[in-house]
C-alpha cells in the first residue's frame, strides 16, 4: 500500500501474537512433539513474512524436531527463539511510521 499502513498492521499483529506463539512453543517443547510441530509451523510463516530469518530458522528446526516425534533439545531451541524475538522486537517497534499502540491508517498530517 502507498501509505505503509499495511506493513504497520502486519508488524502490530506480529508483535501481538508473538508472545502467544512463543508461550505455546515453550510449553510444547517440554512435553508434546505434535503440539511443538504445529506451534512452530504456525509461527514460522509469520517470522518469514517479516524477514526474521533467524527466528524462522529456529521455528523450522523445532517443526522438524516435533515432526520426528521428539522434543529432545527443544527447550534450548525455544529459549534461543525467545532471545532472538527479544532482540528483534525493538527494531520492529521502531520501524518508520509505526505507532506501537495503534492499528489502522496513519493519522492525517498537519499541513
Amino acid at each position: 500500500d502507498d501509505d505503509g499502513s499495511l506493513m504497520e498492521e502486519v508488524v502490530a499483529t506480529f508483535l501481538k501474537i508473538a508472545p502467544v506463539r512463543l508461550n505455546a512453543i515453550r510449553k510444547a517443547a517440554r512435553r508434546n512433539a505434535a503440539q511443538l510441530e504445529r506451534a512452530a509451523h504456525s509461527f514460522l510463516g509469520s517470522c518469514g513474512n517479516l524477514g526474521c530469518r533467524r527466528m524462522a530458522d529456529l521455528c523450522a528446526r523445532l517443526e522438524v524436531l516435533g515432526r520426528s516425534g521428539s522434543t529432545e533439545g527443544a527447550p534450548d531451541i525455544a529459549r534461543t527463539l525467545e532471545e532472538e524475538y527479544a532482540a528483534v522486537k525493538p527494531h520492529l517497534e521502531a520501524l518508520p511510521g509505526r505507532h506501537p499502540k495503534r492499528l489502522g491508517p496513519a493519522a492525517p498530517s498537519a499541513s
